[in-house]
């Protein structure tokens, strides 16, 4: 995905509607609002309808991409490597720049042992070290099966390595990829409401 993000393919990602604390449990549904965007319709506990707010973000929001990466060393310069494209990019060359690199390296990458550094994990990227930063265009929510083949390949969905044939619906490749993350909770079949974000790929400026 963080590759699509790169090309720009991805440029929509869908994440799992909860209930707000404050809302009467089952008491949630999708309502249009005045402009025609759909969003969430919830009673609280007064029984008075509000329109919920995506968690995620809204419209104008700048978001920051966590993905797999590592620190690391070219021709003597310091730099982050990310695991999705190899590239490497090197840090500011300021005193806490340098810290800051030097703290997320683990003991056996330091002089004197100076193992190659491992890969870390997309959730321990400190905001410093993230490369790519997107700006919220549009929020709505919609049931998962409502996704349009537009919506598929704007989720950045490799949907041709999937189908086995020309007429088969592009929908079923997203199904797919959906399942392989959420299957357990929230499978394909159950048909969830989403949250669906657009959002569009800031070039130079962070979030």
């Amino acid at each position: 995905m963080v590759r699509a993000i790169l090309e720009g393919r991805k440029t929509q990602t869908r994440r799992i509607v909860k209930c707000p604390s404050w809302a009467l449990a089952g008491e949630w549904d999708i309502r249009p609002t005045g402009d025609g965007v759909n969003w969430l319709s919830c009673a609280n506990k007064e029984g008075s309808e509000v329109f919920a707010p995506c968690p995620y973000g809204k419209p104008g929001d700048r978001l920051w991409v966590r993905e797999t990466w590592r620190p690391h060393s070219v021709k003597m310069s310091c730099t982050v490597q990310y695991r999705a494209d190899g590239c490497h990019i090197t840090i500011e060359n300021t005193p806490g720049a340098a810290n800051r690199w030097i703290d997320v390296r683990r003991p056996e990458e330091q002089w004197p042992k100076m193992e190659s550094p491992k890969w870390r994990s997309s959730i321990h990227m400190p905001r410093w070290a993230s490369r790519i930063s997107l700006e919220v265009t549009n929020v709505r929510v919609e049931r998962l099966q409502e996704i349009s083949e537009e919506d598929v390949k704007s989720e950045g969905t490799d949907w041709e390595r999937y189908a086995p044939g020309p007429d088969w619906p592009i929908q079923n490749a997203y199904a797919i990829l959906w399942d392989s993350i959420n299957a357990k909770k929230h499978p394909w079949d159950s048909n969830p409401l989403v949250w669906v974000l657009e959002f569009k790929k800031l070039n130079g400026e962070t979030a």
